[in-house]
């Protein structure tokens, strides 16, 4: 166990479970790009921007760049890394449209359950799993450790057949989540549906308090049972749509479990997301005040469940 910047560790409000990853990107323009990625380096981004006390619990392999995890304790990141052979490896294809394929290149062993008990505890706790690295069995330990629990679907849903990522249902104990967050075709396969709306609603009543919606450029939806948010996407210029997914939902957990209002922390989590879009770089450093500004112009009406 690599437990690095650990001053602060008795004052850590968020921790996110998740991995780093090494990802082979090809663009629709045929240029093809090799850059660190995964949830755990987005979350630190948007966690170091928002001010918060942040830890990130994540497998690494010895493949992935030193000079990444030092620039995460450059701000302020406190790094407790699952260290394994080979970090997971990606390749995604884009297409002009900008929706994406994915295969894989390689995976490391997944998360022992031991890594998991050191967990600290703290206010939340975002699980966000790429591939499968997370059990059911984990996440059960990680509840223990969080007030505010969030999920990530994609770890959950993602099967791999062969070099190929098929998405299938979750058995995951959902009355023991407090966020359940995914894209539409994530949140689907959760639930056995083929109607976003309806798979967030069977998912509230299976028990987890919130569902989000991710669906791109057409914004966001944030329901409980009671209540249905739509936001808008903020009309963002598009360089890289790649960790969007992940910043939005860690800076929405941290608002969340910061007892910020739903709209306030839709609003800005969406904000934070149409900065990463802009970025071409995964450690370029998000705004605080460029996302307090788009907030304030986002919208957001009510909807009802189908």
């Amino acid at each position: 166990m690599d437990h690095r910047g650990d001053t602060g560790l008795s004052r850590v409000e968020t921790t996110v479970v998740s991995s780093f990853t090494i990802d082979e990107v090809h663009r629709s323009d045929g240029r093809v790009e090799h850059k660190p990625g995964g949830p755990a380096l987005y979350a630190a981004s948007v966690l170091s921007s928002m001010g918060s006390r942040y830890m990130i619990t994540a497998l690494v392999g010895g493949d992935f760049p030193s000079s990444v995890l030092a620039h995460l304790q450059q701000i302020h990141a406190i790094l407790r890394l699952c260290a394994r052979n080979r970090s997971f490896r990606f390749i995604l294809r884009y297409v002009q449209s900008g929706e994406r394929s994915l295969e894989v290149d390689a995976v490391p062993k997944p998360f022992r359950l031991r890594e998991l008990e050191g967990v600290p505890e703290s206010r939340a706790v975002v699980v966000s799993p790429v591939l499968g690295e997370i059990s059911p069995e984990g996440l059960s330990i990680l509840r223990r450790r969080a007030l505010f629990l969030a999920v990530d679907l994609q770890g959950f849903v993602r099967y791999q057949v062969g070099r190929h990522v098929r998405l299938g249902e979750a058995n995951l104990p959902w009355a023991r989540i407090d966020l359940v967050a995914g894209t539409e075709p994530e949140v689907c396969a959760a639930a056995g549906v083929k109607d976003p709306l309806q798979a967030v609603s069977i998912i509230l009543t299976r028990g987890a308090r919130l569902g989000l919606l991710m669906r791109g450029s057409r914004g966001a939806i944030l329901a409980t049972e009671q209540e249905v948010l739509e936001i808008e996407a903020y009309a963002a210029r598009t360089v890289d749509p790649t960790g969007a997914g992940d910043t939005m939902v860690a800076a929405l957990t941290d608002l969340l479990a910061r007892q910020a209002s739903a709209e306030y922390a839709l609003r800005l989590a969406t904000a934070y997301a149409s900065l990463r879009v802009e970025c071409a770089d995964p450690l370029t450093p998000l705004s605080e005040e460029e996302a307090r500004a788009r907030a304030e112009t986002l919208h957001i009406r009510g909807l009802r469940f189908p």
